[in-house]
This record gives C-alpha cells, structure tokens and sequence, in this order.
C-alpha cells in the first residue's frame, strides 16, 4: 500500500508542480518581472506561514494514523477532527487578516518597484491576505484525507485544484484583465472551490451520525506536546529555508527579486519529488512506532531512502551542470536564463542535501520528537540570518544562494548522526554510503562527462533531449546499484502462472 501511496503521490505533486511552471512564460510575459517578483513574494509568504498551522496538518495525520492502528472508536475520529478543524479555520482567518491589514503599510515600505505602482502592490497584499485565509485550512484537510490512508483521493483533488489556480490564473489574465489584481482575484475564487471539496473529501470519511461531531478541549490537551514540537519545528525550518527570499524581497530591486523567483520555483522540483515519499510515509513510520515495529521501521526506511535518493540525486545534478540550458527552454527568454542560471545551480545543490535529510527528519516526526530537528533548525536560522544581512546588500541574489548550500550542507551533517543514534543505532554507515555518497558520486561523474561532450553548436531540442538522456542514464545506474530499489524492481516482474 505505501508504494501505491508513492506513485499517487508522486503524480499528483509531479502535475501540481508542472502546472505551477507551465504558466510561468504567460505571467512574465503579459505581466511582467515585478508582477511576478510579487507573485513569488506570494509562494514565499504561504511557505512562511506554514508556521501559522502551529503543527495541527502534521498532528491531524499522525493522531488518525495511530488510531487507526490501535483500533479506535470511530467517535474519537470525529471529535479530533471537529477540534482540530475548529482550531484551524480560527487561525487561518487570523493569519490572513494580518497579512491583508499590514499590505498597505508594506507596499510602499518594503518594496522597490519602477513598473508597478505601490497601489497595485497594496492591492494585490491585501487579496494576499484573503487566498491565505481561504488556502490554508486545505492543507488540513490533506493531512485529514492522508491519516485516513486516502492518499490518492488527496493527491486527485491537489491536481484539479492546481489546474484551476494556475491554468485559470493564465486565462483570466489572458482572456480577461492583464493585471496583478486579476491574478489574485482569480486565487481567492480557486482557493474557495479547492478547500470546500477537500474539507467534503475527508469529512466523507466518517459516517453521517458522527458529522455532528464536538468540540472537546482535552483533544488538545492530548495533542498539544507533539503539536507544540512540530510547530517549533516549522518555525525553525521556515527562518532557515524562507529568510533569504524575505531578506532579498527588501534588499534588492522587484526585477532581480523576480529573476530570483524563477530560480527558486525551478530548484523546488528537488523538494517536490520529496513530498510524496514523506507523505507516503508518514503514516507507516507513526502505525510501525505505535506498534514497536522497529524492524519494519527499519525497511522502510532504507527502501524510501534508496529510492527517493534515485529520483532526486539526478533530477538536481540537472540543474547543477545544465541551468542555462533549462531556463532558456522553460521561460524562451536569454535575460532569464543570463540572470538566474548561476542562482539556479547553487539553489538546487542546496535543496539536493536538505532533501537527502527529509528521511531521518521524517523519523523524528513520527516517533514525536520533532523539537530534535528543531533544535538544529534554530540553531542554522541564528547563523543564516545574520549572514544574508551582512553579505546580501553588498553580493546580491548569489551571496542567498551560497548561504543555503552551506546551512543545507550543516543541516545533512547534523541531523543524520543526532536521528540514527536517538532511533536508528547503527544503521548509520548503511543509510550514508547507499542513501547519499554513492548516488552523489556516480551521478556526478555521470554529469561531468555529459557537460564536458554537450555539442558546442545546439538548438533547444538538441538540448533538451541531451539532457534527458543524461537524466535517464544516470537514474538507470542508480536503479541498478542501490540495493534496495534493485529488490523492489526485481518484485515488480512478472510471475508465471500455475498450471
């Protein structure tokens, strides 16, 4: 069932993420750089106000997952999920209040624009407010919909749900009004749609006598010390994987913030492919731990490490070596790919170690010490913060770039050793030398030949197809050198029937 997960999952995220890029090229070109430098302020504030859930998406997921294990009544579903839910809506609407209150002080403040007025900007901070307000509680619902081991109905919903924001988004500024306003209205209008049928979606699971469920205060007296500790969490990995585009948002020009964007988006395919194993996982880690299922624990763990490391390893080395190349086929544009090329590759290396973390960070979640990560999180935001204030003014978008390779290079470092001597002793060597150094060594070698034999005069398809080709033979080595992804493909042949 986890691999079915995978797959839901992986697809599901693969065309939420290409219809968020797809559409890029149409927003630079009828809106323009700073609209879209203001588009991607958005991303940037949805992924800071992760903080804002204080956990409860992360809790809902895990409380459902173990009691769904432990045979619960179905009555406990209900008054967790009416709880939650209740607390949730509360602090959605009091996040996106905030947000769309403190747009107008912000437009004029913290932005340095030349195209766009700083009433279009307040404009389009104050709609801000209301998409958060009605997006939030859906990821919720998500994590509702994954407790109740309904992966593949989450991930159906996720995808219409990105087609309607951001294919509509395009035709609306297309069709109907080329303006940053329009964008956002079309946004408030998609997110109302999405959150209603996820809600729908995981209330369905419950049978109708139960949808008159309660609120009941000692559900979140039972829940408040892994909710506190994963909210910390968030909080922490959201100063040290957030700051720098908040940072860089003040510091530097609208445009270059824009360019910064793109590079941003296009390395995030690295965390995307993250996602659908950590949410795949999650549940099985929590049911296993539940039941003192170390041994299980233990497979599955190395199995989803192996084969997220397959997929992720060579899809950054792509970035790494070949970025002028992407961002000339995505966005068809020469100033995109001279301006964000370099930002592209570092970004990418970055998100490449942080990601090959996400396992042993998983496992902390699961066994309810998120505060472990937290800890290392706060510890790399203290260092990062500073950083970006003394050498963005003087370095630029790069100086970011640099920084995040190295806290995301600190962060690999220690919190691998810190996960497998609370959880996991011993199996430390086994998860770096399969799991990390040899994907990373071969698919550089891999890599490196690739750039250095690119032909010299080449078109965008000559590109292209090169660098897919490069792409598939360095996920094939993997496949057949990771031991586990090997026995995982050897059980997918085909069987011969008994006579």
């Amino acid at each position: 069932m986890v691999w079915r997960d995978v797959i839901a999952n992986f697809l599901g995220r693969s065309w939420a993420m290409l219809m968020g890029m797809c559409f890029v090229p149409v927003y630079l070109a009828i809106l323009g750089a700073e609209a879209y430098g203001l588009i991607g302020f958005y991303a940037t504030l949805q992924a800071v106000l992760i903080i804002a859930d204080f956990g409860l998406s992360w809790t809902i997921t895990r409380e459902l997952s173990r009691k769904s294990a432990n045979k619960a009544k179905m009555h406990h579903f209900a008054d967790l999920l009416r709880t939650l839910e209740i607390a949730y809506w509360l602090i959605a609407i009091a996040t996106g209040s905030v947000v769309s209150i403190a747009g107008g002080a912000l437009s004029e403040w913290w932005f340095r624009a030349t195209a766009l007025s700083a009433d279009e900007i307040s404009q389009a901070l104050r709609l801000m407010g209301v998409v958060l307000a009605l997006q939030m509680p859906s990821l919720f619902y998500q994590g509702a919909l994954n407790g109740f081991d309904r992966q593949p109905t989450t991930n159906l919903i996720a995808a219409l749900s990105a087609t309607m924001r951001w294919a509509g988004a395009a035709l609306v500024i297309w069709l109907i009004s080329p303006t940053i306003h329009a964008f956002f209205v079309w946004q408030i209008v998609a997110a109302t749609i999405s959150t209603s049928i996820t809600a729908w979606a995981a209330w369905r699971n419950l049978p109708g006598e139960y949808l008159r469920a309660r609120f009941d205060p000692n559900v979140l007296k039972q829940v408040w010390r892994f909710t506190i500790g994963v909210l910390v969490s968030a909080a922490a990995g959201v100063l040290a994987m957030q700051v720098d585009k908040l940072v860089l948002s003040r510091l530097v020009t609208l445009e270059q913030f824009g360019y910064y964007s793109l590079a941003v988006l296009l390395a995030s395919l690295v965390s995307a492919l993250v996602t659908p194993f950590h949410t795949a996982f999650f549940p099985r880690f929590s049911q296993a731990q539940a039941q003192n299922d170390w041994f299980m624990v233990s497979r599955l763990y190395h199995s989803g490490s192996q084969l997220l490391s397959m997929l992720i390893v060579p899809t950054a080395q792509v970035m790494v070596f070949f970025p002028h190349e992407l961002l000339f086929a995505w966005t068809g544009t020469e100033a995109a790919a001279e301006n964000a090329s370099i930002l592209l590759s570092l970004l990418a290396l970055g998100n490449l170690l942080y990601s090959l973390a996400g396992f042993p960070n998983l496992i902390l979640y699961a066994a309810g010490l998120p505060l472990i990560s937290a800890r290392v999180l706060i510890l790399l935001g203290a260092g990062i913060l500073p950083s970006l204030i003394v050498f963005a003014p003087r370095f630029g978008p790069i100086a970011a770039a640099i920084i995040w390779v190295v806290a995301s290079a600190a962060y690999l470092l220690m919190i691998t050793p810190a996960t497998h001597r609370r959880l996991l002793g011993g199996e430390l060597w086994r998860w770096s030398t399969t799991s990390v150094l040899l994907p990373l060594v071969v698919t550089s070698a891999i890599f490196a030949i690739a750039h250095w034999l690119m032909p010299a005069n080449r078109t965008v398809p000559v590109q292209v197809f090169f660098v897919t080709c490069t792409w598939a033979i360095a996920t094939l080595c993997l496949a057949i050198m990771l031991p586990e992804v090997r026995l995982r493909l050897a059980t997918l042949r085909v069987r011969p029937r008994r006579s």
